[in-house]
C-alpha cells in the first residue's frame, strides 16, 4: 500500500512538474517580443536602380511605425525618400526626386521550406500599396524658353522579400529586396520631353525595435 501511495505521488509530482514546464514554455512564446503583438518602429538605407535604361541610381532611406498582429503577420506605414536618380531626355537631362508614402503588410516564415536558416533567423514576403510624388527637377532650358519642370503624385505598389533575424528580444534587423512601380517621370519643354515610368529594383537593410 505504500508502494503504491509512493508511486501515485511521484506520478502526481511529475505531472506537477511537467504541466509548469509546459506553462513556463507557452508564457515565453507568448511573452518573446518576436511572438507577441505591438507596436515597433523602423528606419532603412537602401541602394535603389531603375528598370528603364534612361534613369541611373539613387540611394534611399526610410522610416516607419507598425504593428505586430501575432507571430507571423506584421503591418506598417513607411515613408521612403529617393532623390539621387538622374533622367536623361530627348535634349537635356534633370534629376528625379521621389518620396513615397506606403501601406505595407507582411509575413514572416518560421523556416524556408528548402534551406534549414539558423537561430534566429526568419524569412519573410511583403506587399505595399500607397501614393508615391514624383518630381523631375526644373532645368534652365534657355533664358528665353524659361525653367521646366513636373511634379505628379501618383499610385504606387511594391513587393519584396528578404530574411531578419532577431538581435535582442526588441532590436530585429533584415536584409530584403524590393520591387517598386512609382510612377509617371514626365516634364515637357520647347527643346524636347521627359516621358517615362520609375519602375525600380531596390536592396534594403532595415532596423526594427518593437515595444
Amino acid at each position: 500500500m505504500n508502494r503504491i501511495s509512493l508511486a501515485l505521488a511521484a506520478g502526481a509530482i511529475a505531472l506537477g512538474a511537467a504541466g509548469a514546464a509546459q506553462a513556463q514554455s507557452t508564457m515565453t512564446t507568448l511573452t518573446s517580443p518576436d511572438a507577441s503583438a505591438g507596436i515597433y518602429v523602423r528606419g532603412s538605407l537602401g541602394y535603389s536602380w531603375s528598370a528603364q535604361d534612361e534613369i541611373d541610381y539613387s540611394p534611399l532611406w526610410g522610416l516607419g511605425v507598425g504593428y505586430r498582429l501575432n507571430r507571423n503577420l506584421r503591418a506598417d506605414v513607411t515613408i521612403d525618400w529617393r532623390d539621387r536618380y538622374i533622367v536623361e531626355g530627348d535634349t537635356f537631362d534633370s534629376k528625379i526626386d521621389n518620396k513615397a508614402f506606403m501601406l505595407n503588410v507582411y509575413y514572416d516564415l518560421e523556416q524556408l521550406p528548402v534551406v534549414s536558416l539558423p537561430a534566429g533567423f526568419k524569412p519573410y514576403v511583403g506587399a505595399g500599396v500607397g501614393l508615391s510624388r514624383v518630381e523631375v527637377n526644373d532645368q534652365l532650358i534657355t533664358p528665353e524658353d524659361g525653367v521646366f519642370g513636373d511634379d505628379e503624385y501618383n499610385f504606387a505598389w511594391q513587393a519584396m522579400f528578404g530574411v531578419g533575424y532577431q538581435v535582442t528580444p526588441n532590436l530585429s534587423a533584415d536584409v530584403g529586396y524590393r520591387y517598386a512601380r512609382l510612377g509617371d517621370v514626365q516634364a515637357t519643354s520647347p527643346l524636347g520631353d521627359i516621358d517615362s515610368k520609375l519602375n525600380v529594383h531596390e536592396v534594403v537593410l532595415t532596423v526594427r525595435y518593437g515595444f
